[in-house]
C-alpha cells in the first residue's frame, strides 16, 4: 500500500492481511500488536518480526519465497500475540517514552500516572503479610502502592499486628512500593467495619475501605490464601495493566468473552472510583474482558 492510512483504520487493516513488509520498526510493532505477521526488510531488530537469515541479504527470489510461506500460515492466535504486546508495553509504549523524557528533564516518574496501580489486600498477621510480600515480589511489574488491611477486633488492638504486617512487607518497600497498613476493625462474624464503611453495592467492605485509602488511580484486589498465598502467574499485574492501557477501559477482568468489551464483569483491575462510587460502575463505565 502506498500513502497514509488513517490511524483508526490501521488495526483492522493489519488483522485482515496475511503479511506486511516494512522498513519501520515503529510500524512493525503496530502491526505485530494487532496480530499481523511482519517481514522486516531493513537491519532493525524487532521482537516477533520475521528477519533474514544471519549474514544473508534479501534477494527478489528469497523475498517472494518468504512472502509465499508467510501467506500460507494460519492467522496468529491470541496467545501468540501476547508476548509481542508485553515487549511493546514494557519498552515502547507511550507511558514508557514519557517517563524516559521526564527522567531526562529531572522530573519524577510518578507524573505519568497511567501505570500507577495500588494493590489492595488483607493480611491479619505477619505470616499472611509474608505470603503477600512473596507473591508480589514474584510479579514482573511491581505495584506503585500496597494498601493492606489488618483485621482487629477493636481500634485499641490494631497497632501491634499492624507493625508486624508492615515489617513483613519490608522487601516490597525496598523495591519502591509505598506501603499503607490500615486497621480493619470488625464488629463481629460479619466483618462489618465499625467506622460505618460496610462496602459499596457489589463490593466487600474491606475493598471499599482500601480503595478509599489508596492514592493511585488504579486498584487491583489481591487475595492471600493461607500461609503460602494465592498463586498468581508472574505477569498477572503486567497483563492487566497492558489490557487496560490498550483498551482504555475503566475496568478489566475475566468474563469469558476473550478480548472484548462486555456489559458486566468482576474487575481484576479498575479505576479507584469503581470500588468507591457505589453503583457508578453500572452507568457508562467501559468494561473489558481479557482471556
Amino acid at each position: 500500500m502506498a500513502g497514509q492510512v488513517p490511524w483508526r483504520r490501521r488495526p483492522a487493516l493489519y488483522r485482515e492481511h496475511a503479511a506486511f513488509l516494512t522498513v519501520s520498526a515503529d510500524q512493525a510493532r503496530e502491526q505485530l500488536a494487532c496480530g499481523a505477521r511482519v517481514i522486516m526488510v531493513s537491519g532493525d531488530q524487532v521482537d516477533g518480526a520475521i528477519m533474514p537469515a544471519a549474514g544473508a541479504g534479501w534477494s527478489a527470489s528469497a523475498l517472494r519465497d518468504k512472502i509465499a510461506a508467510v501467506g500460507a500460515e494460519r492467522p496468529l492466535a491470541g496467545a501468540e500475540v501476547v508476548p509481542v504486546l508485553r515487549e511493546i508495553f514494557a519498552a515502547h509504549a507511550t507511558p514508557v517514552r514519557l517517563m524516559a523524557l521526564a527522567a531526562l528533564a529531572g522530573l519524577p516518574g510518578g507524573m505519568i500516572t497511567g501505570r500507577q496501580i495500588a494493590v489492595a489486600a488483607r493480611a491479619d498477621d505477619a505470616v499472611a503479610a509474608a505470603a503477600l510480600c512473596d507473591s508480589l515480589m514474584r510479579q514482573r511489574m511491581a505495584p506503585a502502592e500496597l494498601v493492606v488491611l489488618v483485621e482487629a477486633p477493636d481500634a485499641g488492638s490494631a497497632e501491634l499486628p499492624g507493625r508486624a504486617v508492615t515489617a513483613a512487607l519490608g522487601d516490597l518497600a525496598d523495591r519502591g512500593v509505598t506501603i499503607r497498613a490500615v486497621p480493619w476493625v470488625t464488629a463481629g462474624p460479619g466483618g462489618r467495619d465499625t467506622a460505618g464503611d460496610p462496602g459499596q453495592p457489589g463490593q466487600p467492605g474491606w475493598l471499599t475501605r482500601a480503595a478509599n485509602v489508596a492514592r493511585s488511580p488504579w486498584v487491583v484486589p489481591w487475595v492471600v490464601r493461607g500461609q503460602a498465598g494465592y498463586q498468581y502467574h508472574e505477569s498477572y499485574l503486567f497483563d492487566l495493566a497492558c489490557a487496560r492501557e490498550c483498551s482504555q477501559a475503566d475496568a478489566v477482568g475475566y468474563a469469558g468473552a476473550g478480548y472484548a468489551f462486555v456489559p458486566s464483569l468482576e474487575p481484576a483491575l479498575a479505576c479507584r472510583e469503581f470500588f468507591t462510587a457505589g453503583d457508578a460502575a453500572r452507568h457508562g463505565l467501559r468494561l473489558f474482558s481479557v482471556s
